[in-house]
C-alpha cells in the first residue's frame, strides 16, 4: 500500500477542514471517516471538494497507481483528486483509528438498525396501558378499547377503574416505580383522562412491534393473529415486554394471572358488545401458557 507525503498531507487536510467547519473547531478524537459519513450530504460535499488537491502535488506515477486502488479520484474540477472512502479507511487502520470491526459496527449502528425502537423497554405508563388491554382481551377490532360506546361514560369510567387497577398489581409486583397515578394521567385538558392518555401512547406501537394499535377516532386494539399457536407466541412477547427484566416467583406469576382472569369477568360486560367480543373462558388457558413461558 502507498501511504506517500502527498496521501498523508490529503488526509491531514480533509480532517483540518471537517474539525473547522463541521465541528467548530472541535478534534476528531476517533475517526474521521465515520464523522464524514454521519454528516449530510451537502456538507460532506462541500468538505470533501474543498479539500481537493492539484494533481501537480501529486507525484505523477502515484496518480495512476493511487486511483487504480480506489484510494483517490478526481472531482468535477479538471486534475483535482480527493481521498476516497476506502482511502479514508486505509490511512485510519494505519495508525489504529479505526479497525474492520469497528467501521461494520458503525454502519450497522447507525443505517441498519431500523428496528431498534422494538428492542426498548416499556416505560411505566405503557405497562399499566398494555397490561390493561391484554387483561381485558382487546385483541381484535371488533373487541377493541372503544372510548366512543356510550353517551354516559360508562365505557370511559370502567376504563380507568381497569389501568387503576392494573396499576395496583404492577406495583405490588414492582413491575413499575418510577410513576404514580397523578404523573400517569399528566394533566387534562378538555379531553377526559382515558382519551388524554392514549392519545400519548405514540412509541406503542413500535414497541409492540405492531401489536398495538390504534383504529382511529378513539379506538384502539392488541391486534392477535386467528391462529392459536401464533396467538400465543405474541401473547408472550407482550408478556415479556410488560416484565421486562424481571422474573416473577411461581406465587406471583399466578396472581398476575388471576389479575387478568378477574378483570375479563367482571369488566367485558361495560365495555365490549357482546355480540361480537369472543374471547372468554377458551382462551384462559392460552393466556396462562403465554405468561408462564414469558417469564422462563
Amino acid at each position: 500500500m502507498i501511504f506517500d507525503v502527498t496521501l498523508e498531507r490529503m488526509y491531514k487536510k480533509l480532517k483540518t477542514l471537517t474539525e473547522r467547519n463541521a465541528l467548530k473547531g472541535k478534534p476528531i478524537e476517533k475517526s474521521l471517516l465515520t464523522v464524514l459519513l454521519k454528516m449530510n450530504s451537502t456538507n460532506r460535499f462541500s468538505i470533501l471538494k474543498a479539500s481537493s488537491i492539484p494533481s501537480i502535488d501529486i507525484e505523477k506515477e502515484n496518480i495512476s497507481i493511487l486511483c487504480d486502488k480506489n484510494l483517490i479520484r478526481t472531482t468535477d474540477v479538471i486534475n483535482q483528486y480527493i481521498l476516497t472512502a476506502k482511502g479514508i479507511y486505509e490511512i485510519e487502520k494505519s495508525i489504529n483509528k479505526i479497525n474492520e470491526q469497528e467501521l461494520l459496527d458503525f454502519i450497522d449502528k447507525n443505517y441498519f438498525s431500523i428496528f431498534k425502537e422494538t428492542e426498548k423497554d416499556l416505560k411505566d405508563n405503557e405497562k399499566i396501558i398494555l397490561l390493561a388491554m391484554v387483561a381485558t382481551r382487546t385483541f381484535s377490532e371488533d373487541s377493541c378499547m372503544n372510548l366512543n360506546m356510550d353517551e354516559s361514560n360508562m365505557a370511559i369510567n370502567t376504563w380507568k377503574e381497569i389501568f387503576e387497577m392494573s396499576f395496583n398489581i404492577l406495583k405490588e409486583l414492582n413491575l413499575i416505580s418510577k410513576i404514580d397515578l397523578e404523573s400517569f394521567y399528566g394533566k387534562i385538558g378538555n379531553d377526559d383522562p382515558i382519551t388524554h392518555v392514549m392519545e400519548r401512547m405514540n412509541d406503542l406501537p413500535k414497541k409492540t412491534k405492531g401489536l398495538y394499535k390504534p383504529i382511529g377516532d378513539r379506538k384502539y386494539c392488541i391486534k392477535l393473529p386467528e391462529d392459536k399457536k401464533e396467538f400465543g407466541e405474541d401473547l408472550k412477547f407482550l408478556f415479556k415486554k410488560i416484565l421486562g427484566d424481571k422474573k416473577l416467583s411461581n406465587e406471583n406469576i399466578e396472581k398476575l394471572n388471576n389479575f387478568c382472569i378477574k378483570i375479563a369477568r367482571e369488566k367485558e360486560v361495560h365495555i365490549f358488545d357482546p355480540k361480537k367480543h369472543k374471547f372468554h373462558f377458551e382462551y384462559d388457558k392460552i393466556i396462562r401458557e403465554a405468561l408462564l413461558f414469558s417469564n422462563i
